[in-house]
């Protein structure tokens, strides 16, 4: 409550408001480097590794590291040429071999051509696995080259088919296909040459590409003779054979060009002998001629010949590739070489930024780290204990010491301890201020809520002496309803006493059921006729904190009945203490029920009560709620209901109750034990005249009745094992009326009592019952409530002698902790 008060501090200004600094002299004429402004000394502690990082790491690291990962990317893929060639030359010799058997005359034996197919499947899956390491995100050419060459070998299969048809119309188709797939993975060796950046390995790429070339027009050459030997023909043959010598005439001439010495030296040292000569003359001649006589050979001859040389030009093949993915893997080494070297160069450079960083770095990062852990020591650890012993009145706040922190410097940071310093001062005479302002607005509430509690308190026996006295059935509502607001006032005042941390003023010794709590509870709340209470016999709280737990337990019924529809009913239930010896006390209403955000809030507030500010007004009773359960180790949680509303469990811990045996109580069935303060006729007509809802059916019957019947019937309706004094004069009047009838009243009041005559007497139940009005007859009125209760107080005071100004109904624990209190 003392955080909403706002208070006009008329301390001078200049008092608390720190010099400004002296003017450091500019950071450049000042020779002290540990003087700079922290300004310059950052720019020096960024600017150098930046600038080292920027100058070197982005132009020669970034450029060797992208040099170097291109060469990986060209030599992974140069690795795939040699499964490559595997697949173009078994294609070669199965596309030869099975063109010459279509166009062969006679019966021709495809038997030949199961191995060749076999080692073109075998070449074709190591191609296919070796090229799923490619990497082909660079470059989209490359890649869609290289799916187009493996769908088309894929498709070999359908090539094949055609073949085993043994059509001679299919042989030129055929031999076209065969090609056609053989061409497309040849032209993936070209790729080599257009991605690479280096002119000597672009020749070299062109070299291996050019004698493929020469190596495809010699198998060219072999199927073409091969096929007109077979058949003993050279009809239509020197056309296809001058195109195949011609086009590898022209490779040889494109591999010339671009090999190097050692390469062409290389070549012909291989490819040459016997073999290559008895090929080279037989095509000449053959292409001089233009017939086969005279050609002095056989197929078989000539297959042998024509292979042993394309055997020959792959050697040549073999060396020329490996020359290439030397020089791939030399580039690629060199790259990377360069890449560390200038990684090295970088780094060096940066130990020397670093060095000079740390020198840069030293002078401000020790007193910052000195200002930082004096700062957090201040505000973790030392304010808040100062500010603690403050507020606890253990020193005195305005002559409390602050140390300084030790940071002798005079730059911006030095600066910033002497301005932490006199924050720290301030902080500790403004808690020095709030303390004593706390402390005078809780003794303000505590002296307003004593002399209101003090006025209450004279107000309710004041309305005791009216109530004992009035016989007029409306007056006595009017003096119940106002006996109950003086309740309420006195419960408010309480819970400033609660929040302002003083006691309140009613305190008792005895324990007392927990019926009588519960009771006690409910005939605080406004509403309390909506009430259902169900408790154990044999619980009891002690007395040091029932009435605590009776302002709590009233706070979360007024809650319950005030957001709940007015027909609804608030259920309490008082359980069993469990092993652990807590008790457990449930409010569950029927109302509008609260988010599960709203819950947890609610739930963590009366778990760990926080201090009152602005937010928390309109959540009153919670902290009341939770400030009470706190004295005493209470647990109070809330939940939600089923269909809806809200369920309160309040846990009573064992070390404030008293256990003697357990049976089921409510105030639906008082009648089977009769608790502190009340009487057989009081429990019996209890529901009828404190409820405005119909109660159960086997309940309202007998009470609803009571209502229409004459005092005599009133009393035979009772058990027959009470009696008191008296009890003969109704006797008498039950006499009368079964021998004479009814004795005519002059005139009854609206509620149905007789109207007092001076002068005449009238014996008891010589009032003729009549008829209650409608509105009556449907419900009682807290009025009738309170006329009854005085009846029944009557009696219960000439049994047990209770003084005159005593009241035993649901006020009778707050009026025993008033006599106690005064």
């Amino acid at each position: 409550m003392t955080d909403l008060i706002a208070v006009e501090d008329t301390t001078d200004p200049s008092a608390v408001v720190p010099a400004p600094p002296p003017k450091a002299p500019a950071w450049w004429r000042t020779p002290d480097f540990r003087k700079w402004r922290i300004r310059p000394k950052l720019v020096a502690l960024v600017m150098i590794p930046v600038l080292a990082a920027l100058l070197l790491a982005g132009l020669r690291i970034n450029s060797g590291l992208a040099i170097s990962a291109a060469y990986s990317r060209l030599a992974t893929f140069a690795r795939v040429l040699p499964a490559l060639d595997n697949v173009v030359d078994a294609l070669q010799a199965e596309r030869d071999v099975s063109t010459a058997l279509l166009v062969g005359s006679g019966a021709v034996d495809y038997s030949p051509l199961k191995p060749l197919r076999d080692k073109t499947d075998a070449a074709a899956r190591t191609l296919t696995a070796q090229a799923k390491d490619v990497d082909t995100s660079h470059d989209r050419t490359l890649r869609a080259q290289l799916q187009e060459a493996l769908g088309k070998l894929s498709g070999i299969g359908d090539l094949r088919a055609t073949v085993d048809t043994h059509s001679t119309a299919v042989a030129g188709n055929t031999n076209a296909d065969y090609s056609a797939t053989i061409q497309g993975l040849l032209n993936l060796t070209g790729q080599l040459s257009a991605h690479t950046g280096n002119g000597d390995i672009a020749r070299r790429s062109l070299a291996l590409q050019s004698l493929s070339g020469v190596k495809e027009a010699a198998s060219e050459q072999r199927g073409i003779l091969y096929g007109a030997l077979l058949r003993g023909s050279f009809e239509g043959t020197a056309t296809t054979l001058a195109a195949a010598h011609t086009t590898g005439n022209a490779f040889f001439i494109s591999f010339q060009a671009n090999t190097t010495p050692q390469g062409l030296a290389k070549y012909q040292s291989t490819v040459g002998g016997s073999s290559v000569d008895t090929v080279n003359r037989i095509v000449l001649l053959a292409l001089a001629t233009n017939t086969l006589k005279g050609l002095g050979t056989t197929s078989e001859d000539w297959w042998r010949a024509s292979s042993e040389q394309i055997s020959l030009l792959g050697k040549v093949q073999d060396n020329r590739r490996a020359d290439l993915i030397a020089g791939i893997d030399s580039l690629r080494q060199h790259a990377r070489n360069e890449a560390i070297a200038s990684a090295a160069f970088v780094a060096v450079v940066l130990l020397l930024a670093l060095i000079a960083t740390v020198l840069v770095a030293r002078s401000i990062l020790r007193p910052l780290q000195r200002l930082r852990r004096s700062a957090h020591n201040i505000a973790y650890e030392q304010l808040p204990e100062t500010v603690r012993q403050v507020q606890d009145g253990e020193i005195d706040g305005s002559s409390a010491h602050v140390e300084p922190i030790s940071v002798p410097n005079n730059d911006e940071i030095g600066q910033v301890a002497r301005a932490f310093d006199e924050v720290h001062t301030e902080a500790v005479r403004l808690a020095a201020q709030q303390a004593a302002m706390r402390t005078n607005v809780n003794k303000m509430f505590v002296n307003l809520s004593r002399r209101s509690q003090t006025l209450v308190e004279r107000q309710l026996h004041l309305i005791d002496d009216l109530e004992a006295g009035e016989q007029d059935a409306d007056q006595l509502a009017n003096l119940f309803a106002l006996d109950h607001l003086a309740t309420r006032m006195r419960r408010n005042d309480e819970n400033l006493l609660v929040l302002a941390g003083a006691e309140g003023g009613r305190q008792r010794k005895d324990p007392v059921p927990m019926l009588d709590v519960l009771r006690a509870a409910s005939a605080e709340v406004e509403q309390y006729s909506r009430v259902r209470l169900t408790a154990q016999a044999g619980v009891e709280l002690l007395g040091p904190a029932a009435n605590d737990v009776i302002h709590l337990l009233a706070e979360l019924l007024e809650n319950a009945t005030n957001f709940s529809p007015p027909s609804t009913l608030v259920r309490v239930r008082a359980s069993n203490p469990h092993l652990d010896g807590d008790a457990v006390i449930e409010v569950e209403d029927e109302g509008i029920g609260m988010s599960a955000e709203e819950l947890e809030a609610a739930n963590e507030e009366l778990a760990s009560p926080r201090g009152m500010d602005v937010s928390m007004t309109a959540l009153m009773g919670l902290f009341v709620v939770a400030r009470l359960a706190q004295r005493h180790g209470i647990s109070v949680q809330l939940r939600a209901a089923r269909p809806h509303g809200v369920t309160a469990v309040v846990r009573l811990p064992a070390a404030i109750l008293l256990t003697k045996d357990f049976s089921p109580l409510t105030d639906d069935a008082v009648k089977a034990q009769v608790p502190l303060a009340s009487s057989p006729i009081f429990d019996a007509l209890q529901s009828e005249w404190f409820t405005p809802h119909p109660p159960e059916p086997e309940i309202l019957a007998p009470v609803a009745a009571m209502d229409r019947m004459s005092p005599a019937a009133v009393l035979a309706s009772q058990p027959s094992n009470w009696a008191s004094p008296g009890d003969e004069g109704w006797r008498v009047a039950q006499d009368i009326f079964s021998s004479s009838g009814s004795v005519e009243a002059d005139a009854v009041t609206s509620a149905g009592l007789p109207v007092r005559v001076p002068g005449r007497q009238l014996i008891p139940g010589s009032a003729s019952p009549q008829p209650a009005p409608a509105a009556a007859a449907a419900t009682r009125a807290p009025s009738d409530a309170r006329a009854l209760s005085n009846f029944q107080q009557g009696v219960q005071r000439g049994r047990i002698g209770t003084p005159a100004n005593g009241r035993h109904s649901q006020d009778d624990v707050r009026d025993q902790d008033d006599q106690e209190a005064r």
